[in-house]
């Protein structure tokens, strides 16, 4: 099924630079959700500084947050003391849980 978009939409994509995960999914959230504000984003100009500090700002949180999970759960970067697998288990359960969290941070 296709989806049909205006030129101006296909052309406003274009004009917008990927600046990572957090910001595409940002970038799609407020096209479906907000899509007023998205566009008076892109119509000011603002769009693209918007997006590539929004980026940046959900590195810093995802890190931090990843930090603080991994060493409340006495996680370290190299598994000691426990099976390899053990670690790796545990690694992406946390993961995933901060991927969650800031997705739905970003759609809120």
């Amino acid at each position: 099924m296709f989806i049909k978009r205006s030129v101006s939409e296909m052309s406003e994509e274009k004009k917008i630079p990927f600046y990572g995960e957090w910001a595409r999914t940002r970038e799609r959230y407020l096209k479906a959700v907000k899509p007023a504000y998205w566009k008076e984003l892109v119509e000011t100009g603002e769009a693209e500084s918007y997006l590539k500090e929004y980026e940046e700002d959900c590195q810093k949180m995802a890190e931090q947050m990843e930090e603080r999970m991994l060493e409340r759960e006495g996680i370290t970067n190299q598994p000691k003391g426990m099976e390899w697998y053990e670690w790796a288990t545990r690694m992406t359960a946390v993961h995933a849980q901060v991927r969650e969290i800031m997705l739905a941070e970003i759609q809120s």
